[in-house]
């Protein structure tokens, strides 16, 4: 169960490392806002992804199984990731129709997830080796940024660089293949959660295992 723990922490960093990068773009560099209203509009995601983690997450884990929850949190999560494929950069209200639903969905699974996870992960460790699991827990979560930051922009870059090829390269040419890099991302991360919820479901036993009872005089006793 720890490993299967590890697996759903890493492997949605990856995809969810990638939407951060391509939400920043589309908030910069398509919709035109300033560095401090990006920021800003960054905050639903926050939110979300506290809400999912104290409320909802702990409301769930106490009525799910751990498996039920950490597959359903990647569904929610791939949900949130497809809503950025095929946003028109020309329409109106692209923040609130697509960009704010999908931080509320990514960030409401991430906080569920991640609760879970590391709980998961780090539950029933011996008190000697509790800093070596929450140790791998944090490099499992970096490595996964690490592979999602590089994977996913190099997918966007190839995209747009093809797209951009037989154009004028003016600028709505030039808009058109920056959003088909962004649209190309999203679905590669997508498919990513999608991979880390069967991984989940596959690994992950139906019942948690209950941890052993130590073998102490009073337990003996007992």
């Amino acid at each position: 169960m720890r490993g299967a723990s590890y697996l759903a922490v890493g492997l949605p960093q990856i995809a969810l490392f990638g939407f951060y990068l391509v939400m920043t773009y589309w908030l910069q560099q398509v919709l035109g806002y300033p560095p401090l209203v990006a920021g800003v509009a960054f905050l639903p995601f926050a939110v979300a992804t506290v809400f999912g983690s104290t409320v909802l997450g702990r409301g769930l884990g106490t009525r799910l199984r751990l498996r039920t929850l950490l597959v359903s949190a990647s569904v929610l999560m791939a949900l949130g990731v497809v809503l950025l494929v095929g946003v028109d950069p020309t329409g109106e209200l692209v923040f609130l129709t697509r960009l704010l639903p999908a931080q509320l969905l990514a960030g409401t699974g991430l906080g569920c997830a991640l609760s879970s996870a590391i709980s998961s992960a780090t539950h029933g460790v011996a008190p000697p080796d509790a800093g070596v699991a929450a140790a791998t827990v944090n490099a499992v979560n970096q490595l996964g940024g690490a592979v999602g930051t590089a994977l996913l922009n190099s997918v966007a870059a190839i995209v747009t660089a093809a797209a951009l090829v037989g154009t004028d390269g003016g600028v709505a040419a030039t808009l058109d293949a920056t959003v088909s890099g962004f649209d190309a991302a999203m679905l590669v991360a997508a498919g990513v959660l999608v991979l880390s919820a069967v991984v989940v479901a596959v690994t992950m036993p139906r019942t948690p295992s209950t941890p052993s009872t130590p073998s102490t005089p009073e337990a003996r006793a007992a």
